[in-house]
């Protein structure tokens, strides 16, 4: 068969794909047959052993699928056993798979493509938890769950003063390894609703004025205004409450990584309280 490029609008197009795959799968098209992409992908990404040449494929965006994949059974033949059968996915393993999509693996959605069609062609069953597939889409849903969670923790915001009688705006920069920004916006407008904010990163930006949540593209950490008086008063209250009696350096490095110190205010505080604690 010939290889097929699928377009999705986005990286983090969960529903896109899953309403793409279900049709490639009903119409049976097999996963070495498929090239998943999203604007941003770079042609690098192509070189992966999962992929075909990707200058032979035919490009289709997600939603024009059923113009191209009729549900027929003419792609049925000689596919595999079990290419007949109804698939049923457990939802939590669907849960587990949403939530994979969002790493920055440039080949999670054929991963996860062709795990289902080895579901569907009864190859594994979906139940399986020592399945090699199964076993990387669930480290890469352990990954983007602890991404999410270390956003949810360092996420900074400096105050921005607009005049003209509008409340100040907070805005914070955040470089995330996965593609989670989307996924964040909800934790966000419950934790500070009432608070005009940006989240800016350099995949996509988070815009909320207490009742409207937009996005912006093309984001720079130069948006950002200067540190101001609440910064100096959050790092004084970070060195009042910090405890060397109680300091673990590896620890903090563990649940802290520090490649999130570069955009953390305190950071600059924290090689000096740790020689301080060890010289005590």
């Amino acid at each position: 068969m010939k290889p097929w490029t699928i377009e999705l609008p986005s990286s983090d197009a969960w529903e896109s794909f899953r309403q793409a795959a279900r049709h490639l799968l009903t119409c049976h098209v097999p996963w070495d047959s498929i090239h998943w992409t999203y604007p941003g992908r770079g042609k690098s990404d192509t070189s992966a052993s999962l992929l075909l040449d990707d200058g032979m494929s035919t490009a289709i965006a997600a939603e024009r699928l059923v113009d191209y994949f009729p549900a027929q059974d003419s792609l049925r033949n000689g596919l595999g056993p079990g290419v007949g059968s109804p698939l049923r996915i457990p939802r939590s393993a669907m849960d587990i798979c949403a939530c994979a999509s969002l790493h920055q693996h440039p080949h999670r959605y054929e991963l996860i493509y062709r795990w289902l069609q080895r579901c569907q062609w009864g190859e594994i069953d979906a139940a399986d938890a020592l399945d090699a597939d199964w076993r990387r889409i669930e480290k890469m849903k352990i990954a983007v769950a602890h991404e999410i969670h270390r956003m949810h923790a360092f996420v900074r915001f400096q105050p921005l003063q607009r005049g003209d009688g509008l409340p100040d705006l907070h805005v914070a920069w955040f470089e995330p390894d996965h593609h989670i920004i989307r996924a964040v916006a909800p934790f966000f407008t419950k934790r500070f609703p009432n608070m005009h904010w940006m989240i800016l990163a350099p995949e996509l930006g988070l815009h909320w004025n207490t009742s409207e949540l937009t996005e912006s593209t093309g984001n720079t950490q130069a948006s950002l205004p200067p540190p101001d008086a609440g910064a100096e008063l959050w790092l004084a209250y970070y060195r009042s409450t910090f405890n060397p009696n109680r300091l673990k350096a590896s620890a903090l490095t563990q649940k802290m990584p520090r490649r999130y110190w570069k955009n953390l205010p305190e950071a600059a505080l924290i090689e000096g309280l740790i020689h301080g604690a060890e010289r005590q």
